[in-house]
């Protein structure tokens, strides 16, 4: 199968994602990968939908970790992670996954969206005044301690 091929069978597999027929994606995805392919998004989407579909979820986060290791130059990797992460219950690693992302490649927004997706902030406790101004901040570590931060456990930065 040659470049265009690949590029014309992941297409079709993400159309079919779109469309809700994900065994059908899945089904693309695994010929790609299994013909060889090294695209980290042909690995990321099949190791996605592998373990979100419950198929072999052990498997699938492999290949996901994987492609972030040989694409980490892609964002949608990263959220791919994060996605599988988040969806077995390991939402502080989700971030985390989405955080490295963001260190590589600062500012992009889709990564961006995940975090706040996956962390909402609660508003600050002055709205008059802007989120960074110190007493927002000072007061604002003060009412997690008080009421706590509604987090199972604290995000590491």
């Amino acid at each position: 199968m040659d470049d265009t091929q690949r590029e014309h069978q992941f297409q079709a597999a993400l159309d079919a994602m779109r469309a809700g027929r994900r065994d059908r994606a899945l089904a693309r995805l695994q010929r790609l990968v299994e013909l060889g392919s090294q695209d980290p998004r042909h690995m990321s989407f099949y190791g996605f939908l592998l373990a979100s579909q419950g198929k072999n979820p052990k498997r699938g986060q492999e290949y996901c970790e994987r492609a972030v290791l040989i694409g980490a130059d892609r964002p949608q990797v990263y959220i791919n992670l994060s996605r599988l992460y988040a969806g077995s219950g390991r939402r502080i690693k989700a971030i985390k996954v989405l955080r490295d992302g963001l260190r590589l490649l600062p500012g992009h927004k889709g990564l961006s969206a995940e975090i706040q997706r996956l962390s909402p902030r609660k508003p600050p406790v002055l709205s008059t005044l802007d989120r960074d101004h110190f007493l927002n901040r000072n007061l604002g570590k003060v009412r997690a301690r008080v009421f706590g931060s509604g987090r199972s456990e604290k995000l590491a930065r």
